[in-house]
């Protein structure tokens, strides 16, 4: 062994330099024995080399040993030195003071001396520097003790057959006898024989935790060194003992019961285990723990989850202890509903796999499988909703048609479930179980209808009757047939609100004999929306008399099949009796579903006799009495005798107001009846009440002041004739007096009619009432709302739009071509285009449809009748006539507001016309009423 005698951590200076203290503190150690201190003082000689010498203590080892070697450790700085001698004695003291021989080299052998108890050495410590001393810091001894012996024993690799974790290692005997050595150390691995990837030899405390290092492995060995120091006692190894722990492990097999045979990773051991579409098969298999200290939870899934393949359960998916984990039954299940989703017919491998918890072992067994087609069938309603009235049968009633689509036959029974059975009845109730062999066989043939009826007692609202059907594979279809209930049937029946009515059930209205009652409907609003017909009759009855008035003649649709709106016609007839006040006529329009439900509304009709209706309207104008109305409907729209007011020449609102008005005969176009003035009074169109009978059998006292229709057999005085008013009117208020009378034609001035109702133009009426225009128009010709300058003094005041017309339409009457004109750009040489004009007028705006010019050489026509004259020049008669001929067939061409268009040909006469010669010409307008 090796011993060292100067400890490591004392340092010896005995040589100091000049600046520092010269104190050494030496300690000798021996292995067992105690330090021993010794305080020694440098020399003080200060010479040119100075030298220091520690001599240490004896050293005794106790027993004869053999010195082997000496080496020591000692820093020496530039001109220092350590020397080292040493010597052997045969007592502690070294009494016999034996020579300390030469110096010592470090590491020198000192063998030769043998069987030596007692040990010294001396150290010298040189420095010719001043400024730096040697330093000795450690010196060791090697040596056998005479009888020791030591060994090592290593044991072979025990294998644990797993992989694990090494936690300690244990022996006995624990305490060993004096003087003896004994060590322990251990290495593990998982490879066969050891290699770098195994742990270093480890020093192993008696049961003390072996570490990290040792974890995962399947190998392990064991180291001893052994050893004594003498020859008397030597150590003991009795038992050796290794703490490890085992992994959890887990084996996964099918149960040898059918399906599976022998059990075993796959069932069933060879083949497949067949299943209609839509079945399933049971199979039960074993986790059972294999190794391990502690159990570890298993968790179950299945795969592939595709196809419609289903494994359950596995509500209880771990397995927490060996026992437990044994007989879990799985049901491997196919999908068939008979559409998108079913398992296809086929083969499969169905996967379990098991999955501990905490080491993570995955362990998977197989199932074989091949599924075959099932049966399938359908199954329908013709009405999957209806309704009802309580105490009623429902409609439309469902019709179940179960249909046998594909696979191989197979039955199918039946449930219906009832939701209310107290208060809804269902017949038949259900239906009997049927095999169907056939595809494309449908039960019951034809369908099974069933009837539906609710009591008085059921509450309203909607039931689901669900009907199944379920085939003797599993496959179940189900339809549902939706009833509502509703409370018991009836209808409100009213007038609209549109006026005279006002929404209730009963309606009063003023009509005139020969007129009818329409724009009203009897509003017909169900309870529900269920459909029934509602048949509906009416009675006209005359309350002043009870009986029935056959002359009133009621519209109406027959029937309504759910809420709806019923227009009704109420007409009268040209001698349907005039009603006495207060005592209307009564019609009773009766809605009835012919369950007893019926409803009436009533209208209350009061005829009368209508007054004359005047078919002349609006207005005409007089600077001197102002407004003159045609028809007491301007002042009276809704012909109740009660003036409106509003309008400037109306009567104030409420004023008591009679039938008045004049009227145009459409088809003799005379004019008859009053217009009304507030200045004058009356204006009478009618001849009778204008000449007060003194126009007739020779006397002419009140006959009109001039033709025309001023003669005794004349049948009237004004008339509408090629589009003019031709004749007279009178102000009744100058009858007798010789004054009132009102020309509507002179030789400038006239009314015309203007369009296909309108009149415009001018009536003069002499000092009293002056000019009457009877269209605005006249003095408004642009119509932009300000009086034409050629009006007068009020020219540029606002122009109030105003008219006589008529209600329908006025005949046509012939235009004119007036302003005939021609204008040569060049007489002086031939070919002669003169630009030949007019001015086409139609008093009802038709527009020119066509016009003929015709030019005639005047020395041939001097009187213009277009005929040659008889003293006409020879040429006449050989020469064309008329010169030219042009017609006009093009666009139409539209009039302005007055009825006027100004239209200019120019004319090539491809040198017909000849110089120094004068023509003239003739021009005929056509109307677009084909009227020249």
């Amino acid at each position: 062994m090796v011993e060292k005698i100067l400890s490591k951590n004392t340092q010896s200076a005995l040589i100091a330099p000049r600046t520092k203290t010269p104190l050494i503190t030496g300690i000798l150690t021996a292995c067992g024995v105690a330090a021993l201190g010794f305080l020694l003082s440098a020399a003080s000689a200060q010479a040119a080399t100075t030298t220091g010498v520690y001599t240490s203590p004896v050293k005794d080892f106790t027993t004869a040993v053999n010195l082997e070697t000496i080496s020591w450790v000692a820093t020496t700085p530039p001109s220092t030195s350590v020397a080292i001698r040493a010597r052997v004695c045969v007592d502690a003291t070294c009494s016999t003071n034996p020579s300390w021989g030469s110096n010592l080299t470090n590491g020198q052998s000192i063998s030769s001396w043998t069987a030596r108890r007692y040990f010294q050495y001396e150290a010298t410590l040189s420095s010719t520097d001043d400024y730096a001393a040697p330093t000795l810091s450690e010196v060791s001894v090697e040596y056998i003790i005479i009888g020791a012996a030591s060994g090592t024993l290593t044991s072979s690799v025990y294998d644990t057959t797993f992989v694990g974790d090494f936690i300690s290692v244990s022996w006995l005997p624990i305490s060993q006898p004096v003087n003896t050595t004994f060590g322990m150390e251990v290495r593990a691995g998982t490879t066969l024989p050891p290699d770098s990837t195994w742990t270093g030899w480890t020093a192993a405390g008696n049961n003390l935790a072996a570490g990290t290092a040792f974890n995962g492995k399947r190998y392990i060995q064991y180291r001893v060194n052994l050893g004594t120091m003498d020859g008397t006692n030597t150590p003991v190894l009795e038992e050796i003992r290794m703490n490890y722990s085992e992994p959890f492990n887990y084996s996964l097999n099918w149960q040898a019961t059918s399906p599976c045979g022998a059990g075993g990773l796959v069932c069933p051991p060879t083949g497949f285990i067949s299943v209609n579409q839509g079945g399933s098969v049971l199979a039960a298999f074993d986790a059972i723990q294999t190794a391990g200290m502690t159990f570890e939870n298993i968790s179950f899934d299945y795969g592939p989850k595709t196809n419609g393949i289903s494994v359950s359960p596995f509500s209880l998916s771990s397995c927490n202890d060996a026992t437990s984990c044994s007989g879990v039954t799985a049901t491997m299940r196919t999908t068939f509903t008979g559409g998108a989703g079913d398992t296809p017919t086929g083969n499969y491998t169905i996967t379990i796999t098991g999955t501990s918890a905490t080491s993570g072992i995955i362990k998977t067994i197989t199932f074989n499988l091949t599924v075959t087609a099932g049966f399938n069938f359908s199954l329908s309603l013709n009405n999957t909703s209806g309704s009802a009235y309580v105490n009623e049968t429902a409609s439309p009633l469902p019709t179940l048609t179960t249909t046998y689509v594909s696979g191989t036959s197979g039955t199918v029974s039946y449930s219906i479930v009832n939701p209310n059975p107290t208060n809804i009845t269902i017949a038949p109730s259900t239906l009997a179980s049927h095999t169907f062999t056939a595809s494309g066989e449908t039960y019951p043939a034809g369908g099974q209808l069933f009837t539906i009826s609710v009591s008085n007692a059921i509450s309203l609202g909607t039931y689901i009757i669900p009907m199944t059907g379920t085939s003797d594979s599993g496959l179940s279809k189900t339809v549902y047939y939706s009833l509502t209930v509703y409370g018991a049937f009836d209808f409100a029946f009213t007038w609209d609100t549109t006026s005279p009515c006002t929404g209730a059930a009963s309606c009063s209205d003023t009509i005139y004999q020969g007129s009818s009652a329409s724009g009203n409907s009897g509003v017909v609003a169900y309870n529900s929306p269920l459909a029934r017909t509602v048949n509906f009759s009416n009675t006209v009855v005359n309350t002043s008399t009870g009986l029935a008035e056959p002359s009133i003649t009621v519209s109406i649709p027959a029937s309504c099949a759910t809420t709806c709106i019923l227009p009704v016609l109420i007409s009268t007839g040209a001698n349907t009796p005039a009603t006495p006040s207060g005592t209307p006529y009564t019609v009773a329009i009766t809605g009835d579903d012919g369950s007893g439900v019926a409803h009436s509304i009533t209208y209350n009709l009061t005829v009368k006799l209508p007054p004359t209706n005047y078919n002349m309207m609006g207005w005409a104008w007089s600077d001197n009495i102002g407004w003159i109305s045609f028809n007491a409907q301007n002042c009276d729209t809704d012909w109740d005798g009660f003036s409106d007011g509003g309008n400037a020449g109306c009567p104030v609102a409420g004023t008591l107001i009679p039938n008045y008005g004049i009227n145009l005969n459409l088809s003799t176009y005379e004019l008859s009846g009053e217009a009304w003035n507030n200045e004058i009074g009356w204006i009478t169109f009618t001849r009778s009440f204008a000449t007060n009978g003194q126009c007739a059998g020779g006397i002419t006292t009140e006959c009109p002041p001039a033709a025309p229709y001023n003669t005794t057999s004349d049948a009237y005085i004004a008339e509408l004739k090629d589009g003019k008013v031709q004749g007279w009117a009178r102000a009744t208020s100058g009858i007798g007096e010789n004054w009132g009378w009102l020309a509507l034609t002179g030789a400038s001035y006239g009314v015309t009619n203007l369009g296909a109702s309108d009149f415009q133009g001018w009536a003069w009426g002499g000092d009293v009432m002056g000019w009457i225009s009877f269209n605005s128009i006249n003095c408004d010709a642009d119509t932009d709302g300000l009086i034409d300058a050629s009006c007068g003094a009020n020219a540029g005041k606002t122009a109030y739009p105003y008219k006589v017309w008529v209600r329908g339409t006025l005949p046509c009457s012939p235009p004119t071509a007036t302003s005939l004109s021609s204008n040569f750009l060049d007489r002086c040489g031939q070919p002669y285009n003169p630009t030949l004009s007019f001015t086409y007028k139609d008093s009802q705006l038709n527009p020119l449809l066509q016009y003929t010019i015709k030019i005639y050489d005047y020395a041939c026509d001097t009187n213009k009748d277009a005929v040659i004259d008889g003293s006409a020049p020879g040429y006449c008669a050989t020469n064309p006539f008329p010169t030219d001929t042009y017609v006009y067939a093009g666009s139409p061409i539209a009039t302005n507001a007055l009825g006027l268009a100004n239209v200019d040909y120019q004319y090539n006469g491809a040198s017909k016309l000849d110089y120094n010669k004068s023509y003239y010409f003739t021009v005929t307008v056509q109307s677009i009423c084909n009227l020249d």
